[in-house]
């Protein structure tokens, strides 16, 4: 991965093809830094556990939670700090983690589809929603993010696979 970025001039003289070129291999770059900043927002969030009081990171710092903390030393608005501390408290051997984990998806597409989906209740398990997210995931190809969100909503939690607990 090359983040050696190129003159805005020379962009210009930059074929189309190269052009499209230059942007997946940021986008490729991007998803895994992006992978990485989830990761730490997801230990600043355990760090930061109401449990912990005044004692946790957050706190310490003088941030109400891990979400304004991680605002605050990134510049990033809330809303990305709460997609960050999301995606980044999945389970590791979560399967949308590990789509993440490999590149093959946003951090942006799987927090998406996670809220798309809503949480877990009396009828419908972690494992459930699990697989619809990954169901959802695996034909996001050129799809966005606020559409992924709207897929679930659209077609139904009973369409994504998801059913009643026995």
């Amino acid at each position: 991965m090359s983040l050696a970025l190129v003159a805005p001039l020379s962009l210009g003289a930059l074929a189309d093809g190269a052009l499209l070129a230059r942007q997946r291999e940021l986008v490729n770059a991007r998803r895994e830094i992006d992978a990485e900043l989830a990761s730490i927002a997801g230990e600043i969030a355990r760090r930061s556990a109401r449990e912990l009081g005044f004692r946790g990171l957050a706190a310490r710092l003088g941030a109400r939670n891990p979400e304004q903390l991680i605002a605050q030393e990134t510049g990033v608005t809330v809303g990305e700090a709460r997609s960050l501390v999301r995606i980044g408290t999945l389970d590791e051997e979560s399967p949308v983690a590990a789509a993440i984990s490999a590149g093959t998806v946003s951090v942006a597409a799987a927090d998406a589809v996670m809220r798309g989906l809503g949480e877990t209740s009396e009828s419908v398990n972690a494992a459930d929603l699990a697989a619809a997210a990954v169901r959802l995931l695996e034909t996001s190809d050129g799809t966005t993010p606020e559409q992924l969100a709207g897929r679930p909503r659209r077609a139904g939690r009973a369409r994504c696979g998801l059913r009643a607990r026995a």
